[in-house]
């Protein structure tokens, strides 16, 4: 039955197995891409909304998430958006998430979510590939990679005018429930001085070139323990305004004696959350031990991942940035790849937690633009080696 195809692919162990043509399956022809992303992120971002955006680019996995039971299901999260793959028989259950989840961003943020799910038989008739892998991060976080241009197509009709693709915002029979969307940790603090977004398309079919070109990048910017955007001694929690956030996804926006009631309630969890850390009591939250909410963070992050575009959020120091640079500049001159980057001081989290089902994820992006950035500098490359040939 194509419903259980995610769950009984075969774990990748290692990063580098995301080159290996052997760990990969077609996703079935009946499956759907949903997609979600915040409309005019740009704008929002540059007004300095920038955690509002990657909020409500998150949300609708959370929902989907608590509605399945788990974080078992294949998403991608992009900084502005979130992409998933479900079966048939789920399609009706997450557009009413979907949409759901597009009138509650509206009704937190007033930003406009785009929703909507392109079947992958069609985009299978316009020739686009869609091939699928898990990888496993850590006990609690599999990570979906996808191999293929399918996404891309998705996503360009889902942005045309009048898409027969899109939802419309409206709460259906189901309402979508954030519970286990959290955001209580303070911007991390690169060790290093720098922290880097940074996404490439390969453009070369090699996958021994691909994997190569990884080797080099890892191997100037040091072991993953050393690049790392997220450490131990600059996790730090959020007590200020940064819990805004999450306090206006649990009131829906509201104000007065609603906002104020549940900011303390969330304070107050955060409290509590940071005495289980610093006694290394353990603090039982369903499967969640949150005298080991530091480790986790770290060790079921997202910081890279593969969704047809290797993705990075790490830490290097500016001659570090420098090579990179210089091998990026490098692999792009010869034709090889397509790059976006962009760079700040600091890392932030967006975490989702089934404690119930003990499954965790934090999204990993850098400050101030981030993944949104880079993608812009991606787009702009493609936009003129396209022009260029005619």
């Amino acid at each position: 039955m194509t419903r259980h195809f995610y769950h009984d692919l075969p774990r990748l162990t290692s990063f580098r197995e995301i080159f290996d043509a052997e760990g990969y399956r077609p996703v079935p022809d009946d499956w759907f891409v949903a997609c979600s992303d915040v409309v005019g992120s740009t704008k929002a971002i540059e007004a300095g909304r920038y955690k509002e955006v990657n909020t409500a680019g998150s949300l609708a996995a959370m929902a989907i998430g608590n509605h399945f039971g788990g974080m078992d299901f294949p998403f991608f999260f992009g900084g502005d958006g979130m992409i998933c793959l479900v079966p048939a028989v789920d399609r009706a259950v997450v557009a009413d998430l979907l949409t759901g989840t597009a009138v509650r961003v509206k009704e937190a943020f007033d930003l406009e979510l785009r929703v909507g799910m392109v079947p992958v038989a069609d985009l299978r008739a316009r020739g686009k590939v869609l091939n699928l892998a898990k990888l496993e991060v850590s006990p609690q976080y599999c990570q979906a990679i996808l191999q293929g241009d399918g996404f891309d197509e998705a996503d360009r009709l889902l942005k045309e005018p009048g898409s027969a693709y899109g939802l419309s915002a409206s709460v259906g029979a189901i309402e979508p429930s954030f519970q286990g969307y959290t955001c209580r940790w303070a911007d991390f603090k690169s060790a290093r001085g720098e922290t880097l977004a940074l996404i490439v398309r390969f453009r070369t079919e090699d996958p021994v070139w691909s994997r190569g070109f990884v080797d080099r990048l890892e191997a100037i910017l040091g072991t993953p323990a050393a690049h790392h955007p997220l450490r131990p001694e600059t996790s730090r929690p959020a007590l200020g305004k940064r819990l805004n956030t999450e306090v206006a996804v649990r009131t829906r926006g509201a104000t007065g004696w609603t906002r104020w009631k549940d900011r303390f309630i969330v304070r107050l969890q955060v409290l509590y959350a940071q005495f289980a850390i610093v006694s290394r009591i353990p603090f039982h939250l369903g499967k969640k031990d949150l005298s080991q909410m530091v480790k986790d963070n770290i060790a079921s992050s997202d910081y890279r991942k593969f969704d047809n575009t290797l993705k990075m959020v790490v830490s290097a120091d500016p001659a570090s940035r420098s090579r990179v640079q210089n091998l990026l500049e490098e692999a792009w001159r010869e034709g090889r790849i397509f790059y976006g980057l962009h760079v700040t001081d600091r890392a932030m989290i967006t975490c989702l937690m089934h404690t119930g089902a003990g499954h965790e994820v934090h999204f990993v992006d850098a400050a101030d633009g981030g993944y949104a950035y880079a993608a812009r500098g991606l787009k702009q490359q493609i936009k003129d080696a396209a022009g260029s040939k005619h």
